[in-house]
């Protein structure tokens, strides 16, 4: 699961998250100011849970538009719940693509 997703550019410039093989996240040429973030993953049901600390739980309300692509919020644990069918997380309404294999 360790690897890079990428926003790969339009409305905004291209932006990352880095997904470091120690479950920490790392926002790259966007939202630094959540970093750092922790993931987990877990095979069985391609579940990713991205934890993200620093954002405040009024934040997680502008996910809801989107739980269309798979996703769910627990702004308790502030964490965001993705199901992974396809190579892409949406995180604050960009689509974010895993890099490479």
């Amino acid at each position: 699961m360790p690897g890079i997703w990428r926003y790969k550019g339009g409305d905004e410039k291209p932006m990352e998250i880095r997904f470091l093989p120690d479950h920490k996240a790392v926002f790259k040429g966007g939202y630094e100011f959540y970093n750092p973030a922790k993931w987990y993953f877990t095979p069985a049901t391609a579940e990713l849970k991205l934890t993200v600390p620093k954002m405040k739980q009024n934040g997680f309300k502008l996910f809801n538009q989107w739980t269309y692509t798979g996703l769910k919020t627990n702004p308790k644990e502030k964490t965001i719940i993705y199901t992974l069918h396809e190579r892409r997380i949406c995180f604050m309404g960009y689509f974010y693509e895993k890099q490479g294999r």
